[in-house]
């Protein structure tokens, strides 16, 4: 050592070298993470910056806001097609409100495209869908939505309460005639859940995929809509 360092100084510079390396790794651990999660954020905002397809346009018919939907539908001439290739050609049907009305046809015949049309999932045509009476295109998203219960091919369940699946998206703002527990009571009675529920053991508070059946599944998804 030349004598320039003592035993003391030696030992001393060591021991600092050893307490610096949990810092120069926490340092680039950190600075991974900020990469990473910057590079997330910004797929994030390509997402939450997205412009809806299908929105509300000019000239809703507003002051019909707060008329409870019936559920008349009536389909004019529809013809619908993806990328020019017609799904949907010449299609005209009617069902009065209280009416039910099954679809069948072999897979690929454009049930549901038929159906994904009423919520305006796809944008129709206008002049070619009608909910009571009035063009879907004419109506707010809000009050077309929040009157239709729909369960889709493939339901999605979240890791909540079955309550918070079955009203997902309502608040008790939403609905000022009665209370986001009582809307949660009525749409399971409607979905025939209440029965499933009150065989539930009383500790299941949560849902996964692997807890139900489809079956159940599928009526835990249908009443997200507040309905009329």
């Amino acid at each position: 050592m030349r004598h320039r360092l003592t035993l003391g100084e030696f030992v001393a510079f060591n021991a600092y070298l050893t307490m610096l390396t949990w810092p120069m790794i926490a340092f680039g651990w950190v600075t991974n993470m900020l990469q990473r999660g910057t590079a997330s954020w910004k797929r994030m905002l390509e997402v939450i910056d997205a412009q809806p397809a299908v929105a509300d346009g000019p000239g809703l018919d507003e002051a019909s806001a707060g008329t409870p939907v019936r559920g008349g539908i009536e389909i004019r001439s529809l013809t619908f097609a993806y990328n020019g290739v017609n799904v949907l050609t010449d299609i005209s049907l009617r069902v009065d409100a209280g009416q039910t009305m099954a679809i069948v046809g072999p897979t690929g015949s454009g049930k549901t495209t038929l159906v994904n049309l009423l919520p305006r999932l796809y944008e129709p045509p206008r002049g070619t869908v009608f909910v009571d009476g009035m063009d879907v295109r004419d109506m707010p998203l809000s009050r077309l939505r929040g009157a239709i219960g729909y369960v889709a091919q493939e339901p999605f369940l979240f890791s909540e309460s079955l309550g918070d699946n079955v009203a997902f998206g309502v608040t008790d703002s939403d609905d000022g005639r009665r209370s986001r527990t009582d809307a949660i009571a009525g749409a399971s009675a409607i979905a025939r859940l209440d029965t499933d529920v009150r065989d539930f053991r009383p500790a299941t508070t949560r849902w996964s995929g692997s807890a139900g059946s489809r079956s159940q599944e599928a009526r835990s998804s249908a009443p997200r809509s507040p309905g009329p």
